[in-house]
């Protein structure tokens, strides 16, 4: 079954397939947030790498939600060429919500999402290089913009509001 969505003028259609792809997102994102809960709890266990690959891959996973919303074929992994794929008014919505969480300037958000662009397959294979870093504050971040960005454009509402919490 086909709905039909509005977004800055432009009328689309998705399939329930999409509220699937939100879901594995969010999976993979609680994933994340329980590694940042165990490594504060047991520091002699280093959860850092798990948390960034599954924070990294549901980014991935909630960018192309929004571009399978949108009607468009997607593949790939690194995060700045699918953000670079979505419209004007769902980048708008994001980038605006990034500046207020973040505090950047949207030069600023852009250059973030490109260092952050191939973290899930760079950290996934860490043992292979040394002296790897990331901003896990801004991809942290940008995860949660985006989580609640798709939440409100298939719930029309925040997280929050559709967990129950």
């Amino acid at each position: 079954m086909a709905l039909t969505i509005s977004c800055g003028g432009c009328a689309l259609k998705y399939e329930y397939k999409i509220y699937k792809m939100f879901k594995h997102g969010c999976k993979f994102y609680d994933c994340a947030i329980m590694c940042q809960d165990v490594h504060e709890l047991r520091d002699h266990f280093d959860f850092k790498v798990p948390e960034i690959v599954n924070m990294a891959f549901s980014c991935e996973v909630f960018l192309k939600t929004i571009i399978v919303i949108e009607g468009k074929e997607v593949r790939g992994h690194k995060l700045k060429e699918l953000w670079n794929e979505i419209n004007s008014c769902h980048a708008q919505k994001i980038m605006d919500e990034l500046m207020l969480v973040t505090e950047l300037e949207q030069d600023d958000i852009l250059t973030s999402i490109e260092n952050i662009s191939n973290a899930f397959a760079e950290w996934r294979y860490l043992y292979e290089v040394k002296g790897r870093s990331i901003y896990i504050g801004f991809l942290n971040d940008f995860a949660w913009v985006l989580r609640e960005q798709v939440c409100k454009i298939l719930y029309k509402r925040t997280y929050k509001e559709y967990k129950g919490i």
